[in-house]
């Protein structure tokens, strides 16, 4: 699944930065947020075995990619 926007786009130093709980990108600060919405969704796709990939360019929009596997790992 991809997810874009046509927003203000992460500056590309902070992009890791905004995977992490309660970070936002310096760009957004004066916005509305938690900061908990990416790394959750990061948290929850890693736990089925998935990744997240996270594309930005500061000042064009940001869009994320998440691949989960068709059958997802076992309970431990």
């Amino acid at each position: 699944m991809d997810i874009a926007d046509t927003g203000g786009g992460i500056p590309e130093e902070e992009q890791d930065l905004v995977l992490e709980e309660l970070a936002r990108a310096s760009n957004a600060r004066d916005m509305p947020g938690s900061g908990i919405g990416l790394a959750l969704v990061r948290v929850i796709v890693a736990h089925h075995g998935g990744t997240l990939i996270l594309r930005s360019r500061d000042g064009h929009g940001t869009s994320v990619s998440m691949r989960l596997p068709l059958h997802p790992p076992a309970a431990a």
